[in-house]
């Protein structure tokens, strides 16, 4: 598909072009002449750590009660709990969902998403300019 000579293309990658006059995010095109502003938002998805700190509180509880028995396998159980309490811990990574989100008259829009900041900040910067180029 050609850009018409009059649009000057800003970005042009993976499926997404923006030009002075469109914005095209796998196959939904959005007409920049309606588009006021741009923005980044961003969601946390980053799984709840209360599973393993409940795990580490109940096996470190357990641990500390069976410290006055005799028997290994006493202290061993609640010794495992709390370390596979840690490694599930130390295992959640924080996850974010970046998302452009254009403002038009009617509203605010989700355009696109993605979970890398960079590639949201470059097809921000590209309509950023398609909206100064505008005028």
């Amino acid at each position: 598909m050609e850009a018409v000579a009059s649009e000057k293309v800003f970005f042009d990658q993976h499926g997404i072009k923006v030009t002075n006059a469109r914005f095209i995010a796998h196959k939904q095109t959005y007409a920049m002449a309606s588009v006021s502003s741009v923005k980044v938002g961003v969601t946390d998805l980053t799984p709840s750590k209360t599973g393993p700190i409940a795990l580490i509180v109940i096996g470190t509880l357990w641990l500390l009660g069976a410290l006055a028995s005799p028997g290994l396998m006493a202290k061993l159980v609640p010794l495992v709990i709390v370390v596979l309490g840690v490694m599930w811990f130390r295992a959640i990574k924080p996850r974010f969902e970046y998302k452009i989100v254009l403002t038009t008259s009617s509203g605010e829009t989700t355009a696109l998403t993605s979970n890398s900041e960079p590639d949201i900040r470059v097809v921000e910067d590209a309509l950023n300019e398609a909206i100064v180029y505008r005028g």
